[in-house]
């Protein structure tokens, strides 16, 4: 997270990050993980699920959701490995938006 990164650079520059810790955010690097929120940090979705909100009439109702609502969507959104899934959870982030609900919340099944 953003203030994870910044707390880091604060340690670098002050000399303070020691081995482990370096060691820490290297692996971090490495599998993705320390940039993995970057994407959804602002909450703004990416052109293709913009497009597709547009699309759906959803947008409106996309910026209706809370920043953290839209966040862990976002987050939710890239954590998905092929991209079938992820056109999946793309409708299912259309389909909630345009209810004005959070996309990830659990509903329990009928």
């Amino acid at each position: 997270s953003r203030p994870n990164r910044e707390r880091i650079a604060k340690l670098e520059a002050a000399g303070r990050l020691h081995p482990p810790g370096r060691a820490a955010v290297e692996r971090a690097k490495a599998s993705g993980a320390w940039s993995r929120l970057l994407q959804s940090e602002t909450g703004r979705a990416p052109p293709p699920l913009a497009k597709a909100l547009k699309d759906g009439g959803a947008t409106k109702g996309w910026r209706s959701l809370t920043l953290a609502t839209r966040k862990r969507a976002l987050e939710w959104y890239f954590a998905a490995k092929t991209e079938p899934t992820r056109q999946k959870r793309q409708a299912q982030i259309v389909a909630a938006a345009r209810e004005r609900r959070d996309p990830t919340a659990w509903t329990p099944k009928a």
